[in-house]
């Protein structure tokens, strides 16, 4: 049997850390979607998972992982806040929303690329927490809707250890109840992480929030009339034709 645990990195350590001082926060005029981050101080498990990271045991030429949710309340897209932080580096991470219809991750609905320099190094040295800005990306939500997040980076490091490390969220109230996912191939197919570790009762930490989707310009209104004229001019067109 291949062995599964290819994106699970475990901190030597007996208990859980504890970040004092960090805590999941909403911007101003943001609504939160979606949060298994419990109140107060950000603790992690004992255990992660990577992106990023190579394990030719498991014939894992790249490790990615996912993170499912649903959306309690919708709206266009603004920022989230993650429990992750670098370990090697020496790419970007490209943070994906995709479908989430399925088991598994489903169509892109957007992705960003977050530079490397944009997080800590790992934990203890950093907080291990990272907040993505998604304005602009023009991925919306809906309530009631379920999506993965998704992390990726376009390759691994050829040497032992992982780009970036995923912290875990141990169960508590705030829990979304949904396991990880995992990818061997960057991404390009996915598992959800087997039953049989039991680490995984365990979820990547995240906030999701929203705020009102944009509404169109005066101009953009413009575009989209015009638009809309000449496909409605091309149809009469052909049907005089």
């Amino acid at each position: 049997m291949l062995n599964k645990s290819f994106a699970i990195r475990r901190i030597r350590c007996a208990v859980a850390a504890v970040v004092f001082g960090a805590s999941a926060s909403v911007a101003s005029g943001q609504t939160v979607a979606a949060n298994n981050i419990p109140p107060g101080p950000v603790t992690f498990a004992s255990v992660t998972m990577a992106a990023g990271l190579m394990a030719p045991l498991s014939q894992t030429p790249n490790a990615a992982c996912a993170q499912k949710f649903t959306a309690t309340a919708g709206g266009a897209l603004q920022s989230m806040t993650v429990t992750v932080d670098r370990i090697l580096g020496g790419e970007d991470l490209i943070v994906g929303i995709r479908d989430g219809f399925g088991p598994d991750p489903g169509a892109l609905l957007g992705e960003i690329t977050v530079p490397e320099t944009s997080f800590d190094p790992f934990f203890p040295i950093g907080d291990g927490i990272a907040t993505f800005d998604f304005t602009g990306s023009g991925i919306n939500l809906v309530a009631g809707r379920s999506y993965f997040v998704t992390f990726r980076t376009l390759t691994a490091p050829t040497i032992s250890g992982a780009r970036y490390t995923l912290h875990m969220q141990d169960p508590s109230l705030s829990s979304f109840g949904i396991v990880p996912h995992m990818s061997r191939d960057g991404g390009a197919t996915w598992f959800e992480v087997p039953d049989f570790i039991p680490a995984f009762t365990r979820e990547i930490g995240m906030t999701v929030n929203v705020g009102p989707i944009p509404v169109p310009t005066v101009s953009e209104w413009g575009m989209i009339s015009l638009a809309g004229a000449l496909c409605l001019g091309g149809f009469f067109l052909i049907r005089r034709a």
